[in-house]
């Protein structure tokens, strides 16, 4: 009497083979995840920052507490701050941090209260890993990113 042997599975060899090709491919991804991360992380704190201008402005706009709102930029601390001015009393809102990556022009932006404008343009720079963005505040009030 004859055996058949019938084979339904896969060789040792089969399935280191796919385990190593599944690790190559695994460590190749793995660079391209940490910049699509980095860049990720890039875009997301230049959006913060021009929500926080656009939160100022709307604030000076309704003169929220009577008083004039602007954001002050710190780079050597990696954070901005959006604050309120009544006279002479500056009242710091909200500190937001960024990451260390990621480096700002040291500036400060004041809208006037009622009319949300500025004096003068303003440029603020934000770069992070050879990738720069500005976002630009006309006196008019208008931000734009770039």
């Amino acid at each position: 009497m004859k055996k058949t042997f019938i084979n339904n599975g896969f060789t040792l060899i089969e399935l280191l083979t796919v385990l190593g090709i599944i690790g190559i491919l695994t460590a190749a991804a793995f660079p391209v995840v940490a910049i699509i991360r980095n860049n990720s992380t890039f875009n997301n704190a230049v959006e913060e920052v021009a929500n926080t201008l656009r939160v100022a402005q709307n604030d000076s706009l309704s003169s929220q507490g009577g008083a004039t709102w602007g954001v002050d930029f710190d780079p050597a601390n990696h954070q901005y701050m959006l604050f309120s001015e009544l006279g002479a009393v500056r009242t710091y809102q909200k500190v937001s941090a960024v990451p260390e990556s990621i480096t700002f022009s040291d500036t400060e932006v004041l809208f006037r209260r009622l009319y949300g404008t500025t004096d003068a343009p303003i440029t603020i720079s934000i770069t992070s890993s050879g990738k720069e963005k500005t976002i630009d505040v006309q006196p008019s009030g208008s931000i734009t990113l770039e």
